[in-house]
Protein backbone atom coordinates (compact mmCIF):
# COMPACT_ATOMS: atom_id res chain seq x y z
CA UNK A 1 0.00 0.00 0.00
CA UNK A 2 1.12 3.56 -0.67
CA UNK A 3 0.54 4.61 2.97
CA UNK A 4 2.68 1.72 4.43
CA UNK A 5 5.54 2.48 2.01
CA UNK A 6 5.54 6.15 3.05
CA UNK A 7 5.64 5.25 6.76
CA UNK A 8 8.59 2.88 6.21
CA UNK A 9 10.44 5.59 4.30
CA UNK A 10 10.05 8.11 7.12
CA UNK A 11 11.03 5.55 9.82
CA UNK A 12 14.31 4.93 8.00
CA UNK A 13 15.08 8.67 7.95
CA UNK A 14 14.37 9.53 11.66
CA UNK A 15 16.05 8.19 14.88
CA UNK A 16 13.35 8.99 17.33
CA UNK A 17 9.80 7.77 17.47
CA UNK A 18 7.25 10.14 16.02
CA UNK A 19 5.79 12.55 18.51
CA UNK A 20 2.47 14.33 18.11
CA UNK A 21 3.15 15.05 14.38
CA UNK A 22 3.23 12.15 11.92
CA UNK A 23 5.28 13.15 8.84
CA UNK A 24 3.90 10.31 6.78
CA UNK A 25 0.39 11.30 7.72
CA UNK A 26 1.11 14.88 6.79
CA UNK A 27 2.47 13.82 3.37
CA UNK A 28 -0.50 11.56 2.83
CA UNK A 29 -2.89 14.35 3.84
CA UNK A 30 -1.15 16.80 1.53
CA UNK A 31 -1.30 14.31 -1.36
CA UNK A 32 -4.98 13.67 -0.72
CA UNK A 33 -5.57 17.45 -0.57
CA UNK A 34 -3.88 17.98 -3.90
CA UNK A 35 -5.96 15.19 -5.45
CA UNK A 36 -9.11 16.71 -3.99
CA UNK A 37 -8.25 20.19 -5.27
CA UNK A 38 -7.42 18.77 -8.71
CA UNK A 39 -10.80 17.04 -8.81
CA UNK A 40 -12.49 20.26 -7.72
CA UNK A 41 -10.65 22.24 -10.43
CA UNK A 42 -11.53 19.68 -13.11
CA UNK A 43 -15.15 19.79 -12.03
CA UNK A 44 -15.19 23.59 -12.13
CA UNK A 45 -13.62 23.69 -15.60
CA UNK A 46 -16.15 21.13 -16.82
CA UNK A 47 -19.00 23.27 -15.57
CA UNK A 48 -17.53 26.37 -17.22
CA UNK A 49 -17.06 24.52 -20.50
CA UNK A 50 -20.63 23.27 -20.35
CA UNK A 51 -21.90 26.80 -19.74
CA UNK A 52 -19.79 28.10 -22.60
CA UNK A 53 -21.14 25.35 -24.84
CA UNK A 54 -24.69 26.35 -23.96
CA UNK A 55 -23.81 29.95 -24.73
CA UNK A 56 -22.31 28.93 -28.08
CA UNK A 57 -25.41 26.94 -28.97
CA UNK A 58 -27.52 29.95 -28.10
CA UNK A 59 -25.33 32.17 -30.26
CA UNK A 60 -25.50 29.74 -33.19
CA UNK A 61 -29.26 29.50 -32.78
CA UNK A 62 -29.46 33.28 -32.84
CA UNK A 63 -27.62 33.36 -36.21
CA UNK A 64 -29.06 30.30 -37.96
CA UNK A 65 -32.50 30.05 -36.49
CA UNK A 66 -35.58 32.00 -37.57
CA UNK A 67 -36.10 35.33 -35.82
CA UNK A 68 -38.46 35.42 -32.88
CA UNK A 69 -42.08 35.43 -33.90
CA UNK A 70 -41.31 34.25 -37.43
CA UNK A 71 -42.38 30.99 -39.01
CA UNK A 72 -39.91 28.29 -39.92
CA UNK A 73 -39.35 29.46 -43.48
CA UNK A 74 -35.69 29.58 -44.54
CA UNK A 75 -34.81 33.18 -45.23
CA UNK A 76 -31.59 35.10 -45.86
CA UNK A 77 -31.76 36.65 -42.39
CA UNK A 78 -32.45 33.26 -40.80
CA UNK A 79 -29.33 31.79 -42.36
CA UNK A 80 -26.91 34.67 -42.13
CA UNK A 81 -28.39 37.06 -39.58
CA UNK A 82 -29.29 40.68 -40.20
CA UNK A 83 -26.19 42.80 -40.80
CA UNK A 84 -26.91 46.02 -38.98
CA UNK A 85 -23.70 47.51 -40.36
CA UNK A 86 -24.74 47.18 -44.02
CA UNK A 87 -24.84 50.70 -45.46
CA UNK A 88 -27.90 51.97 -47.28
CA UNK A 89 -27.80 51.91 -51.11
CA UNK A 90 -25.52 54.50 -52.65
CA UNK A 91 -27.28 57.70 -53.69
CA UNK A 92 -27.66 58.44 -57.40
CA UNK A 93 -24.43 59.49 -59.06
CA UNK A 94 -24.14 63.18 -59.85
CA UNK A 95 -24.36 63.31 -63.63
CA UNK A 96 -25.38 65.92 -66.17
CA UNK A 97 -29.04 65.56 -67.18
CA UNK A 98 -30.12 65.44 -70.81
CA UNK A 99 -33.51 65.19 -72.52
CA UNK A 100 -34.70 61.79 -73.74
CA UNK A 101 -33.16 61.36 -77.24
CA UNK A 102 -35.46 58.47 -78.28
CA UNK A 103 -39.20 57.86 -78.08
CA UNK A 104 -40.75 56.03 -75.11
CA UNK A 105 -43.86 53.87 -75.01
CA UNK A 106 -46.04 52.36 -72.31
CA UNK A 107 -48.42 49.88 -73.89
CA UNK A 108 -50.22 51.73 -76.67
CA UNK A 109 -49.20 55.18 -75.36
CA UNK A 110 -46.23 56.80 -77.13
CA UNK A 111 -44.16 59.80 -76.03
CA UNK A 112 -42.08 61.28 -78.85
CA UNK A 113 -38.86 63.26 -78.72
CA UNK A 114 -40.65 66.34 -80.11
CA UNK A 115 -42.96 66.44 -77.08
CA UNK A 116 -46.09 64.74 -78.43
CA UNK A 117 -48.09 61.99 -76.75
CA UNK A 118 -49.70 59.66 -79.29
CA UNK A 119 -51.93 56.61 -79.26
CA UNK A 120 -50.88 53.49 -81.20
CA UNK A 121 -54.23 52.39 -82.66
CA UNK A 122 -55.45 49.06 -83.99
CA UNK A 123 -54.11 46.85 -81.20
CA UNK A 124 -54.96 46.18 -77.56
CA UNK A 125 -51.34 45.69 -76.52
CA UNK A 126 -47.95 46.41 -78.02
CA UNK A 127 -45.09 43.93 -78.02
CA UNK A 128 -42.52 46.08 -79.80
CA UNK A 129 -42.23 49.53 -81.40
CA UNK A 130 -39.48 50.84 -83.69
CA UNK A 131 -39.00 54.28 -85.22
CA UNK A 132 -38.30 54.51 -88.95
CA UNK A 133 -38.25 57.54 -91.29
CA UNK A 134 -41.90 56.91 -92.26
CA UNK A 135 -43.18 56.78 -88.67
CA UNK A 136 -43.57 54.00 -86.10
CA UNK A 137 -43.82 50.29 -86.84
CA UNK A 138 -45.42 48.32 -84.02
CA UNK A 139 -46.91 44.88 -83.42
CA UNK A 140 -48.91 42.80 -81.03
CA UNK A 141 -48.72 38.99 -81.14
CA UNK A 142 -50.04 38.62 -84.69
CA UNK A 143 -50.40 42.01 -86.47
CA UNK A 144 -48.01 44.67 -87.73
CA UNK A 145 -48.98 48.32 -88.30
CA UNK A 146 -47.38 51.60 -89.28
CA UNK A 147 -48.42 54.87 -87.70
CA UNK A 148 -47.19 57.55 -90.09
CA UNK A 149 -45.73 60.87 -89.01
CA UNK A 150 -49.01 62.43 -90.13
CA UNK A 151 -51.10 60.11 -87.94
CA UNK A 152 -52.32 57.65 -90.61
CA UNK A 153 -52.70 53.98 -89.64
CA UNK A 154 -51.45 51.51 -92.29
CA UNK A 155 -51.81 47.71 -91.78
CA UNK A 156 -48.62 45.91 -92.89
CA UNK A 157 -49.58 42.36 -91.81
CA UNK A 158 -53.23 41.94 -90.89
CA UNK A 159 -53.02 38.51 -89.23
CA UNK A 160 -50.89 35.46 -88.42
CA UNK A 161 -47.63 37.39 -88.03
CA UNK A 162 -44.75 35.12 -86.93
CA UNK A 163 -41.76 37.49 -87.06
CA UNK A 164 -40.63 40.83 -88.46
CA UNK A 165 -37.50 42.94 -88.66
CA UNK A 166 -36.33 46.26 -90.10
CA UNK A 167 -33.31 47.13 -92.24
CA UNK A 168 -30.58 49.28 -90.70
CA UNK A 169 -31.63 52.34 -92.69
CA UNK A 170 -35.33 51.83 -91.92
CA UNK A 171 -36.32 51.57 -95.59
CA UNK A 172 -37.34 47.89 -95.68
CA UNK A 173 -39.34 45.48 -93.55
CA UNK A 174 -39.14 41.69 -93.68
CA UNK A 175 -42.11 39.74 -92.31
CA UNK A 176 -42.94 36.07 -91.84
CA UNK A 177 -46.67 35.31 -91.83
CA UNK A 178 -48.67 32.07 -91.84
CA UNK A 179 -45.49 30.35 -90.55
CA UNK A 180 -43.79 30.06 -93.95
CA UNK A 181 -44.48 33.17 -96.08
CA UNK A 182 -41.48 35.53 -96.07
CA UNK A 183 -42.14 38.93 -97.65
CA UNK A 184 -40.02 42.00 -98.22
CA UNK A 185 -41.95 45.28 -98.00
CA UNK A 186 -41.55 48.99 -97.61
CA UNK A 187 -42.59 50.38 -94.20
CA UNK A 188 -45.75 51.71 -95.86
CA UNK A 189 -46.76 48.19 -96.89
CA UNK A 190 -45.74 47.94 -100.56
CA UNK A 191 -44.59 44.38 -101.25
CA UNK A 192 -41.27 44.08 -103.12
CA UNK A 193 -40.61 40.33 -103.06
CA UNK A 194 -41.96 37.13 -101.57
CA UNK A 195 -40.80 33.55 -101.02
CA UNK A 196 -41.45 30.47 -98.92
CA UNK A 197 -39.27 29.42 -95.98
CA UNK A 198 -39.30 26.35 -93.72
CA UNK A 199 -41.64 26.30 -90.76
CA UNK A 200 -39.85 27.79 -87.77
CA UNK A 201 -37.63 30.17 -89.76
CA UNK A 202 -37.74 33.75 -88.48
CA UNK A 203 -36.68 37.02 -90.09
CA UNK A 204 -34.40 38.55 -87.43
CA UNK A 205 -32.13 41.14 -89.06
CA UNK A 206 -30.76 42.61 -92.27
CA UNK A 207 -27.24 42.43 -93.68
CA UNK A 208 -27.30 45.20 -96.23
CA UNK A 209 -30.24 44.27 -98.50
CA UNK A 210 -30.26 40.62 -97.44
CA UNK A 211 -32.71 39.24 -94.90
CA UNK A 212 -31.09 37.29 -92.06
CA UNK A 213 -33.00 34.18 -91.04
CA UNK A 214 -32.70 32.22 -87.82
CA UNK A 215 -34.00 28.85 -86.79
CA UNK A 216 -33.40 27.37 -83.35
CA UNK A 217 -32.25 23.98 -84.61
CA UNK A 218 -30.43 25.12 -87.77
CA UNK A 219 -28.45 28.30 -87.00
CA UNK A 220 -28.41 31.15 -89.55
CA UNK A 221 -29.29 31.61 -93.21
CA UNK A 222 -30.18 34.47 -95.56
CA UNK A 223 -32.39 35.46 -98.48
CA UNK A 224 -31.32 37.99 -101.08
CA UNK A 225 -34.75 39.60 -101.11
CA UNK A 226 -34.82 39.63 -104.89
CA UNK A 227 -37.18 37.78 -107.21
CA UNK A 228 -35.25 34.51 -106.82
CA UNK A 229 -36.80 31.93 -104.53
CA UNK A 230 -35.19 31.17 -101.22
CA UNK A 231 -32.72 28.24 -101.19
CA UNK A 232 -31.70 26.73 -97.87
CA UNK A 233 -28.05 27.05 -96.86
CA UNK A 234 -28.16 26.96 -93.06
CA UNK A 235 -24.96 27.35 -91.04
CA UNK A 236 -25.51 25.66 -87.70
CA UNK A 237 -22.33 27.18 -86.20
CA UNK A 238 -23.31 30.77 -87.01
CA UNK A 239 -25.44 31.64 -83.99
CA UNK A 240 -26.19 35.35 -84.51
CA UNK A 241 -25.55 37.84 -87.33
CA UNK A 242 -25.22 41.60 -86.75
CA UNK A 243 -25.57 43.20 -90.17
CA UNK A 244 -24.13 46.44 -91.45
CA UNK A 245 -25.30 48.95 -94.02
CA UNK A 246 -22.66 47.90 -96.54
CA UNK A 247 -22.77 44.17 -95.94
CA UNK A 248 -19.86 44.29 -93.46
CA UNK A 249 -21.55 41.92 -91.04
CA UNK A 250 -20.13 40.53 -87.82
CA UNK A 251 -21.50 37.51 -86.02
CA UNK A 252 -21.18 35.00 -83.22
CA UNK A 253 -19.66 31.71 -84.32
CA UNK A 254 -19.54 28.46 -82.39
CA UNK A 255 -15.97 27.16 -82.50
CA UNK A 256 -15.72 23.95 -80.51
CA UNK A 257 -16.77 24.76 -76.95
CA UNK A 258 -16.13 28.50 -77.45
CA UNK A 259 -18.29 31.25 -78.92
CA UNK A 260 -16.33 33.83 -80.89
CA UNK A 261 -17.09 37.25 -82.34
CA UNK A 262 -16.12 37.13 -86.01
CA UNK A 263 -16.03 39.21 -89.17
CA UNK A 264 -18.21 37.83 -91.96
CA UNK A 265 -17.91 38.08 -95.74
CA UNK A 266 -21.12 37.79 -97.73
CA UNK A 267 -21.27 34.80 -100.08
CA UNK A 268 -23.88 33.99 -102.75
CA UNK A 269 -25.40 31.72 -100.13
CA UNK A 270 -24.65 32.60 -96.53
CA UNK A 271 -21.40 33.98 -95.10
CA UNK A 272 -17.75 33.10 -94.73
CA UNK A 273 -15.84 33.72 -91.49
CA UNK A 274 -12.81 35.90 -92.26
CA UNK A 275 -11.40 37.10 -88.92
CA UNK A 276 -11.87 35.96 -85.35
CA UNK A 277 -12.23 39.15 -83.29
CA UNK A 278 -12.22 37.46 -79.90
CA UNK A 279 -13.73 34.58 -77.93
CA UNK A 280 -14.75 34.03 -74.33
CA UNK A 281 -17.49 34.89 -71.86
CA UNK A 282 -18.73 38.08 -73.51
CA UNK A 283 -19.52 36.51 -76.91
CA UNK A 284 -21.11 33.59 -75.06
CA UNK A 285 -23.33 36.04 -73.14
CA UNK A 286 -24.36 37.73 -76.40
CA UNK A 287 -25.12 34.35 -77.96
CA UNK A 288 -27.35 33.44 -75.04
CA UNK A 289 -29.37 36.65 -75.54
CA UNK A 290 -29.70 35.88 -79.26
CA UNK A 291 -32.22 38.23 -80.90
CA UNK A 292 -34.20 38.87 -77.70
CA UNK A 293 -34.88 42.20 -75.99
CA UNK A 294 -31.46 42.07 -74.28
CA UNK A 295 -29.66 41.37 -77.56
CA UNK A 296 -26.35 42.93 -78.47
CA UNK A 297 -26.85 45.97 -80.70
CA UNK A 298 -24.54 47.37 -83.34
CA UNK A 299 -24.11 51.13 -83.59
CA UNK A 300 -25.59 52.91 -86.64
CA UNK A 301 -22.11 53.45 -88.13
CA UNK A 302 -21.12 49.82 -87.51
CA UNK A 303 -18.05 50.68 -85.37
CA UNK A 304 -19.37 49.43 -82.03
CA UNK A 305 -21.24 46.47 -80.59
CA UNK A 306 -23.08 47.11 -77.32
CA UNK A 307 -23.36 43.84 -75.38
CA UNK A 308 -25.68 43.68 -72.33
CA UNK A 309 -24.51 41.41 -69.52
CA UNK A 310 -25.27 40.75 -65.83
CA UNK A 311 -22.79 43.50 -64.85
CA UNK A 312 -23.41 46.19 -67.45
CA UNK A 313 -23.45 47.08 -71.14
CA UNK A 314 -20.01 46.53 -72.65
CA UNK A 315 -19.01 48.66 -75.66
CA UNK A 316 -16.92 46.45 -77.93
CA UNK A 317 -14.69 48.40 -80.30
CA UNK A 318 -14.84 46.31 -83.48
CA UNK A 319 -12.01 48.20 -85.20
CA UNK A 320 -9.70 47.84 -82.19
CA UNK A 321 -10.63 44.15 -82.03
CA UNK A 322 -9.56 43.78 -85.70
CA UNK A 323 -6.22 45.47 -84.94
CA UNK A 324 -5.66 43.15 -81.98
CA UNK A 325 -6.55 40.11 -84.08
CA UNK A 326 -4.16 41.20 -86.86
CA UNK A 327 -1.39 41.48 -84.27
CA UNK A 328 -1.99 37.92 -83.13
CA UNK A 329 -2.86 38.99 -79.59
CA UNK A 330 -5.81 36.61 -79.24
CA UNK A 331 -8.05 36.87 -76.19
CA UNK A 332 -11.54 38.36 -75.91
CA UNK A 333 -12.92 41.22 -78.01
CA UNK A 334 -11.63 44.69 -77.10
CA UNK A 335 -14.03 46.41 -74.66
CA UNK A 336 -13.47 50.16 -74.65
CA UNK A 337 -15.99 51.04 -71.92
CA UNK A 338 -18.55 49.40 -69.67
CA UNK A 339 -21.78 51.20 -68.86
CA UNK A 340 -23.01 50.01 -65.45
CA UNK A 341 -26.62 48.90 -65.67
CA UNK A 342 -29.25 46.58 -64.34
CA UNK A 343 -28.50 42.93 -65.18
CA UNK A 344 -29.10 42.28 -68.90
CA UNK A 345 -30.70 45.71 -69.39
CA UNK A 346 -31.44 46.49 -73.06
CA UNK A 347 -29.02 48.60 -75.07
CA UNK A 348 -30.59 51.15 -77.44
CA UNK A 349 -28.48 53.40 -79.67
CA UNK A 350 -29.69 56.99 -79.97
CA UNK A 351 -26.92 57.90 -82.44
CA UNK A 352 -23.58 56.52 -83.59
CA UNK A 353 -21.82 57.65 -80.41
CA UNK A 354 -24.41 57.16 -77.65
CA UNK A 355 -26.12 54.08 -76.25
CA UNK A 356 -28.94 54.17 -73.70
CA UNK A 357 -29.54 51.63 -70.97
CA UNK A 358 -31.06 51.41 -67.48
CA UNK A 359 -28.89 51.82 -64.37
CA UNK A 360 -29.57 50.86 -60.77
CA UNK A 361 -29.26 54.39 -59.36
CA UNK A 362 -29.92 56.86 -62.15
CA UNK A 363 -32.73 55.30 -64.18
CA UNK A 364 -32.08 55.74 -67.89
CA UNK A 365 -28.44 56.52 -68.53
CA UNK A 366 -26.66 57.60 -71.71
CA UNK A 367 -23.15 56.26 -72.26
CA UNK A 368 -20.85 57.68 -74.90
CA UNK A 369 -18.27 55.78 -76.89
CA UNK A 370 -15.77 58.26 -75.44
CA UNK A 371 -16.56 57.12 -71.88
CA UNK A 372 -18.85 60.04 -71.02
CA UNK A 373 -22.13 59.48 -69.17
CA UNK A 374 -25.32 61.43 -68.53
CA UNK A 375 -28.62 60.86 -66.78
CA UNK A 376 -31.63 60.86 -69.13
CA UNK A 377 -34.90 62.44 -68.06
CA UNK A 378 -38.11 60.59 -68.90
CA UNK A 379 -40.93 62.65 -70.43
CA UNK A 380 -43.54 63.94 -68.00
CA UNK A 381 -46.46 61.61 -67.41
CA UNK A 382 -44.66 58.38 -68.30
CA UNK A 383 -45.89 55.60 -66.00
CA UNK A 384 -44.38 52.30 -64.93
CA UNK A 385 -43.83 49.69 -67.62
CA UNK A 386 -42.16 52.05 -70.10
CA UNK A 387 -39.78 50.88 -72.81
CA UNK A 388 -37.31 52.65 -75.07
CA UNK A 389 -38.05 52.73 -78.81
CA UNK A 390 -35.23 51.59 -81.11
CA UNK A 391 -34.47 53.78 -84.15
CA UNK A 392 -33.53 52.74 -87.68
CA UNK A 393 -32.52 55.33 -90.27
CA UNK A 394 -33.49 58.24 -88.03
CA UNK A 395 -30.75 60.67 -86.98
Amino acid sequence: MLEDELREMFRARVHTPPATEDPAGVAISQGEGRISRRRTLIGTVSVLLFVALLGGVASIRAVWGPPAGADQALTFDAYFGRDEQTPSPAPPESLPIIAMPVDVHVGTALWTTDGRQLKLPGVNEVVEVVRVPDGWLYSDDFRLHLLTLGGQLIPIVASNLSAWTVSNDGSQVATVADDTVLALKTPTGTQKARTTVPNGARAVAFDGARVVLSRSDRGSDSWSGESASYREAWDAKLVVVYGGRGGDAVGLYQQGSDVCLVDLRTQPEGWQVTTILGCGDLPATAAKAGYGMSRAARSPDGRWLAVPSPTGVHLVDLQASRVAAAGGLGGPPVVAHTCLSLPDAPAVWSDADTVLTISTANGVIACGTDGGRASVQLPGGVSDGWALVRRYGVG
